[in-house]
């Protein structure tokens, strides 16, 4: 018995080992991909703004994202170990913004993880979406975790829904976290040349079914210009005119505008004879619910 325990003991001791010897291997990698990225040859601008969010996405950081991509092939890195060591650089780096150590520690970390989220967006390997999803509901630094969340939906396209389902229904998430998600999202669908039928239903149940009428409007404008018969449809009539009987008590500008906005639309759908107003939930057409069961 005795021996035995010391048998577990003896793995248990190599196993840690072992663990902390990869971990420094990637510690050593992430540090060299970093370099490689501050010191990019194709960027003009050699500056580097430190604690800026929302600066995995734009052009030169994807630049550099690729010049660490580009050392690794050139020093024969298997993207497998460039992925691991992105992944552990960012854990690192929420662990400081967790810690919420001094103002410069901050600023790096926030930078890194951006840079390292860029680097797993450049590789594109779907095994990253896991992680990142689990970043997304793991990081409490709004400004970094709306990063992971815009880079997750950039990731996945028109099968973010059931994640935005999620972001949605977080308690722990604030209404700008969700509101900044679905901008991006939909913002990122005015350029995808094929929606899916579960990303229409989501849309306009989001904009039926949400007492918010600033979502409503948003989705209401990207509908409509991506499914033209949603135009006078039977089931816009019927939101705007939801929308409009919500009694709320808010006479700010913003509020004001997007009632005037319902209302002309109810108008313009009503100047349309009822038999030739689209019913996007009748039999075989887009919201029909009984249309996924169909072989």
């Amino acid at each position: 018995m005795k021996t035995g325990m010391k048998v577990m003991a003896v793995l248990g001791i190599a196993a840690l080992a072992a663990t902390a010897q990869a971990d420094v291997e990637k510690q050593d990698l992430a540090n060299r991909l970093w370099k490689a990225m501050c010191n990019s040859p194709d960027t003009k601008d050699k500056s580097i703004e430190f604690g800026r969010t929302g600066v995995w996405c734009t052009p030169l950081i994807e630049t550099r994202a690729k010049s660490a991509v580009q050392y690794a092939k050139t020093n024969n890195i298997p993207m497998e170990s460039v992925l691991e060591a992105a992944k552990w650089q960012i854990k690192a780096s929420c662990a400081v913004l967790e810690a919420n150590e001094t103002k410069r520690s901050i600023e790096l970390a926030t930078t890194q993880c951006g840079w390292m989220l860029a680097l797993l967006l450049t590789v594109g390997d779907p095994s990253s979406l896991p992680f990142i999803e689990e970043m997304c509901f793991g990081i409490s630094n709004q400004w970094v975790r709306n990063d992971f969340i815009n880079a997750y939906i950039s990731f996945a396209n028109t099968n973010a829904v059931p994640f935005l389902r999620r972001v949605m229904t977080e308690s722990r998430y604030m209404r700008s976290d969700f509101s900044s998600a679905l901008g991006y999202f939909l913002q990122m669908l005015k350029t995808t040349p094929d929606i899916n039928g579960e990303t229409f239903t989501f849309l306009y149940e989001l904009a039926d079914q949400s007492g918010n009428g600033y979502y409503a409007r948003q989705v209401d404008e990207v509908l409509c210009e991506m499914l033209p018969e949603y135009s006078n449809s039977v089931q816009r009539l019927m939101m705007v005119t939801r929308h409009i009987s919500n009694v709320v008590t808010i006479s700010s500008p913003s509020f004001v505008q997007r009632q005037k906005y319902f209302r002309n639309t109810k108008e313009e759908i009503e100047k349309i004879p009822e038999n030739e107003r689209k019913d996007l939930r009748a039999k075989g057409e887009l919201l029909d619910p009984d249309r996924k069961r169909e072989p």
